[in-house]
């Protein structure tokens, strides 16, 4: 019996040995953020904010001092809500601030608002229907895309900022609010790019909706 126990013993004793030796052998158990990853050694990839990866797949973002939504937004994923919101990778939460203030052209509004009347309005599209050729897939941060806006970005329908809407309502409110052609100016010599296709705005139960298109 003693034997046993002290067989026992000498298995624990050196099951403990090996998990501290394991520990202090293989750093990867002390990396939590990116100054352990960094400090450890792993690679860092170079981009901005930097990365830090570990062998296990593990990446870890650099801290980059936030303040407002703006700067949160030009270095971490902004979430396609409204208001559209930015988390960093050390939990500070932002919500962009939309401005209701007086304005003169579509462009000094922020995203879901345009000008109406001199003032900053919330955009909120018919996505009233009977039928699928009564709607179309706009970009809802451009609202009514006055003067080529979102010409060049690359078209990606997945993307939750395309929303189904009335056409004509659509087409009502570019005659409405935007500016003419001519005072738009020239139209950017970029050619539409097609990133992803896959969506189709259709008519369901008298709503507009974006489902994914037929294969």
């Amino acid at each position: 019996m003693k034997e046993a126990k002290l067989i026992l013993g000498i298995i624990l004793v050196a099951v403990g040995i090996w998990i501290v030796y394991s520990t202090i052998s293989n750093p990867i158990y002390s990396v939590h953020d990116y100054d352990s990853c960094a400090a450890a050694g792993y690679p860092i990839l170079k981009t901005y904010p930097g990365k830090c990866e570990l062998p296990n797949g593990t990446v870890y973002i650099q801290s980059i001092p936030v303040n407002s939504f703006e700067e949160c937004a030009a270095y971490y994923p902004v979430m396609e809500s409204y208001p559209r919101q930015c988390n960093t990778p050390d939990g500070q939460h932002f919500v962009e601030v939309i401005s209701t203030s007086g304005c003169e052209s579509d462009s000094e509004c922020t995203s879901g608002y345009f000008c109406k009347s001199g003032l900053c309005t919330e955009f909120s599209p018919d996505i009233s229907c009977t039928q699928n050729s009564d709607c179309t897939l706009i970009d809802i941060i451009q609202r009514y895309s006055c003067c080529y806006a979102g010409q060049c970005d690359a078209i990606d329908y997945s993307n939750a900022k395309w929303k189904s809407v009335n056409k004509e309502w659509f087409m009502e409110g570019q005659q409405q609010y935007c500016p003419s052609l001519d005072a738009c100016g020239p139209a950017p010599g970029c050619p539409t790019q097609i990133a992803y296709d896959g969506f189709v705005a259709a008519c369901q139960s008298n709503i507009c909706v974006k489902i994914p298109k037929a294969t």
